[in-house]
Formats: C-alpha cells, sequence, structure tokens
C-alpha cells in the first residue's frame, strides 16, 4: 500500500466517522428540539387549561351571585306580599265580624222574617 492509498483511508475513514457523527449530532438534538417542543406545548396547554378554569370559575361564581341576590329580592317580595295578604285577610275578618254583628242586631230588632 502506498502513502496514496493510506492518505485516501484514512479521509474516507475520517468522513465516514463525521457522517456519523453528524448523524448522531442531528438526532440528539432532534430529540432535545422535540422535547422542547412538548415542554412548550404542555405548558401552554396547561396555561390555557387553568385560564380557562379560571374564567369558568368566575363565570359560575356571577352566576352564583346573581342567582342569590335574584333569589333575596324574590325572597323579600314574598315577605312583602304575604305581609299584605295577612293585613287583607285582618281587614275582611273584622269587616266580617262588623257585618255579623250588624246583621245579629238586625235579626235582634226585627227577628227572623
Amino acid at each position: 500500500m502506498s502513502l496514496r492509498d493510506i492518505a485516501t483511508l484514512v479521509g474516507a475513514l475520517g468522513s465516514f466517522a463525521m457522517v456519523i457523527w453528524s448523524i448522531i449530532h442531528a438526532h440528539t438534538r432532534d430529540k432535545r428540539q422535540a422535547e422542547q417542543d412538548r415542554t412548550k406545548w404542555e405548558e401552554w396547554i396547561m396555561a390555557q387549561v387553568k385560564h380557562n378554569s379560571a374564567e369558568a370559575l368566575t363565570n359560575m361564581q356571577d352566576k352564583l351571585d346573581d342567582l342569590q341576590r335574584d333569589f333575596d329580592n324574590l325572597s323579600h317580595e314574598k315577605e312583602h306580599m304575604a305581609q299584605q295578604y295577612e293585613q287583607q285577610i285582618s281587614t275582611l275578618r273584622r269587616a266580617n265580624t262588623i257585618l255579623r254583628q250588624e246583621n245579629d242586631k238586625y235579626h235582634a230588632k226585627y227577628g227572623n222574617l
């Protein structure tokens, strides 16, 4: 083997080693990039889920507050209406009592016709 053949062989081996190193390096870099991309997507998804959950919780809390306010208003209206009905019933009972007394006086004075 001549010096030229040895130099060619060393050059070929060097090129082969560089190709293998490049493939390994590219594969490692791709794995690292894929891991970084996956991590970024997971973080983004988690942030979106947290945001949506917080927004949904806020909306539900607002609806609950609105419903509680409506319930309180209806409760006050119910109490007010109940008081009015009690007053009307009381007034009707007094009027009925007065009418019975007048009726009893009429029967006492004129008897049964």
